[in-house]
């Protein structure tokens, strides 16, 4: 059995999984759950969760394990990745409408460079197979240093000035300094459609034997420096094209007997907020939608728990005696684990949660050269953990709220709670008293995004769709009141849901020590 001391620390983001270093233990220790099976499916495009749930660990595995033979390629999109895009709008080349076609292109480029790169074998060098699809990427790489996804761009946009890219009928696509902005977007709306065909004949003409997945990440999060609007346009531009070629293109492809998809990594938020058509049949069709959610009563049957479980197991000869419970081996008068109890009373019950608290305590007995077996029973109540994992959650919850505001905002935001007189819990009159007073303090504190400011219950749901407030309602038989908050009121058929206006409200008990709620300050 290995000492505390002995146990690998957690990445809180799977990429970092990715390595030669790192992938046969995150193998071992990843458990695998119902949403494989469903993501093995080939009408399954998006996989949907909050962030930290597990999304890109999800693909990462699949990329690995290589589950039914099938093939895959996890790409993230970068901030520099999506400026290339918006860039094209903002120098008047495109519109907004003319996201889908860009992205199009670019992920069938994408799509075809991996499918190369994950199946060509030494026979197919004399068989041809990849001949024609090969050629397609041929004649457009001019710059094969790019990281992948900036390459396509590059490769499908024809963005240098006074450069000219060939097409396959000897087209030229360059954007010549003495041409209209008009003939310009002409150009590069026909070179796109030129090479997006192209592409798809390069693509017809490989028949795989097994299935082909690429999935895309880094949606999460929006990139400071790009606007708002702007990125949601670009989002929003990618989610039809990868719709459209899975539907109109991949889905109809015949006599091959793999099936190429694309698979987007996306959150509930963003997706709902797309206004995308039929959205509801594509989340329940062709989504596998990651929640955690359990109950004190019932945690120990849940995915979430058999989850940490086996991170300790897999560490310990895949011992079951060596799990959670081990580590942890405190519990309750009514039998439930102590420590797991707390988690998911402090938690956004996401597995990332879960690996930072572990990965905490782990730097703490390191750090303090403790040789112990098993972690102490008051070490989630140390005041040098709850500060930090209180710290953490709160800018997992700025991470989040980055998709609608600043940084900078966000933390002008969250001053409202010193207006609050440090209460944990309180009514809508409460709440409309000590909104009226921040609302003269943050007029004058610059914010940029006035919003939420300029309406109060508009403020609330942010609050409320954040997951730093959520609301109670009280039984009238006397019985224990039903606590709401965003993350767990999350389903496939309400991927948005509301706060309750008036109720009663709490403080989500994570982020307390972090906004000093229970300390009263003057102002």
């Amino acid at each position: 059995m290995k000492k505390i001391i002995e146990l690998f620390e957690p990445s809180n983001d799977a990429i970092d999984y990715d390595t030669k270093e790192k992938r046969e233990r995150f193998l071992q220790t990843y458990n695998v759950t119902d949403y494989l099976s469903r993501l093995k499916e080939s009408n399954c495009y998006y996989i949907i969760g909050e962030k930290g749930s597990g999304k890109t660990a999800l693909a990462l595995y699949s990329k690995l394990d290589r589950p039914n033979n099938s093939a895959s390629e996890l790409l993230s999109i970068s901030a520099t990745q999506y400026k290339k895009f918006i860039r094209l709008k903002k120098n008047k080349k495109l519109d907004y409408s003319d996201y889908a076609s860009i992205w199009r292109t670019t992920l069938c480029m994408l799509i075809s460079q991996q499918i190369v790169k994950n199946s060509k074998k030494w026979i197919h060098r004399i068989t041809g197979k990849f001949r024609k699809i090969e050629e397609a990427i041929n004649s457009y790489d001019k710059n094969s240093m790019l990281p992948e996804i900036e390459t396509a761009i590059e490769l499908t946009t024809g963005l240098r000035a006074n450069a000219g890219l060939e097409s396959p009928k000897g087209f030229k696509a360059g954007v010549e300094a003495d041409l209209s902005e008009k003939e310009n977007s002409a150009q590069i709306r026909f070179h796109l459609l030129e090479t997006e065909k192209y592409l798809k004949n390069g693509l017809s003409d490989i028949k795989l034997e097994n299935d082909f997945v690429l999935f895309i990440d880094g949606l999460d999060t929006r990139p400071t420096d790009i606007d708002k609007y702007e990125f949601h346009e670009c989002i929003q531009g990618l989610i039809e094209a990868a719709w459209q070629l899975n539907i109109e293109y991949f889905q109809k492809l015949k006599d091959t007997s793999g099936k190429m998809r694309i698979c987007v990594l996306i959150r509930p938020d963003i997706f709902d907020s797309l206004d995308i058509s039929n959205s509801n049949s594509r989340v329940n069709d062709n989504s596998v939608v990651l929640r955690w959610e359990t109950t004190t009563d019932d945690y120990k049957r849940s995915p979430i728990f058999r989850t940490l479980d086996k991170y300790f197991t897999a560490q310990n000869s895949k011992d079951e005696n060596y799990g959670w419970n081990h580590y942890f081996p405190y519990n309750m008068p009514d039998g439930k684990n102590d420590a797991f109890y707390y988690l998911l009373n402090h938690s956004f019950i996401r597995p990332r949660d879960f690996y930072t608290a572990i990965k905490f305590l782990i730097q703490f007995y390191k750090s303090n050269r403790n040789g112990a077996m098993v972690f102490a029973r008051n070490d989630f109540t140390r005041n040098e953990f709850s500060r930090n994992y209180s710290d953490y959650l709160l800018a997992e919850v700025k991470n989040y709220a980055n998709y609608y505001m600043s940084n900078k905002d966000f933390s002008e935001y969250i001053n409202y709670f010193q207006f609050l007189s440090g209460q944990k819990e309180f009514n809508y009159d409460e709440y409309e008293t000590a909104f009226s007073k921040y609302y003269i303090y943050a007029k004058k504190s610059g914010i940029e995004n006035t919003e939420y400011l300029e309406n109060k219950d508009k403020f609330l749901q942010l609050l409320f769709d954040v997951n730093i407030v959520g609301y109670y309602e009280e039984p009238k038989d006397g019985s224990k009141p039903f606590f709401h908050w965003a993350y767990r009121e999350r389903t496939l058929s309400n991927l948005s849901p509301k706060i309750k206006i008036p109720s009663n409200y709490i403080i989500f008990a994570g982020v307390m020590k972090s906004l000093d709620i229970g300390k009263n300050f003057k102002i």
